[in-house]
């Protein structure tokens, strides 16, 4: 496994900045999980991509913004081209909680991302979901024990946050049908059961 990810990237800064290193070094076999959304907001103002997953562009200087689906239909396409297999998996959830008690989760840019792994027919991981159904399970008070100890922090887990979320992105790969890194899970992963959605 190779982890190329780069914390504070967006899908626009990503694919400007690191994208054209990575796609080169994909070969034929190999499976690439794509992950954005934490970091995609402020479109061609800031560092993020535009909202949505059209075709609409906006010009920033010599730049060519595109939607947050644009970016993703074309990682797809050019790992394919590779002849890797792409996985999208939905951004994890910011810590919010409704008066009842439910995790909040979705929001525009999960909900973007299954788009863009729909319309390109593309495996997808609900990790924004998988990971709300767990934390409903483990309650608000263990909850706040996984992020990191600020009262702002509402993104940055700690590390036992971070097993949890790793644990959930092993449960959407078993989900997958078929899934392509079956033969590759640890001791530890394998007993790991499946995600079952309860929608």
């Amino acid at each position: 496994m190779v982890n190329r990810a780069l914390g504070g990237t967006s899908s626009r800064s990503f694919f400007n900045d690191l994208w054209e290193d990575v796609r080169s070094k994909i070969k034929e076999g190999d499976v690439l999980i794509l992950q954005f959304g934490a970091n995609d907001n402020g479109g061609a103002n800031g560092k993020g991509a535009l909202n949505g997953v059209g075709n609409a562009t906006e010009k920033k200087g010599d730049e060519t913004v595109h939607s947050f689906g644009w970016y993703l239909r074309k990682y797809v396409e050019d790992t394919r081209d590779q002849g890797g297999t792409p996985i999208i998996c939905s951004l994890t959830p910011r810590k919010a909680w409704s008066s009842d008690g439910k995790f909040q989760r979705g929001g525009s840019h999960a909900e973007w991302a299954w788009q863009a792994a729909k319309e390109t027919d593309t495996p997808f991981i609900s990790l924004n979901e998988i990971i709300g159904q767990r934390y409903e399970v483990l309650g608000q008070r263990q909850v706040e024990k996984l992020y990191v100890p600020s009262p702002k922090e509402n993104l940055h887990t700690g590390w036992d946050g971070a097993v949890v979320n790793a644990e959930c992105v092993i449960a959407g790969l078993k989900a997958l049908y078929p899934n392509p890194l079956q033969n590759f899970f640890s001791k530890r992963a394998a007993a790991i059961p499946a995600w079952q959605s309860k929608k």
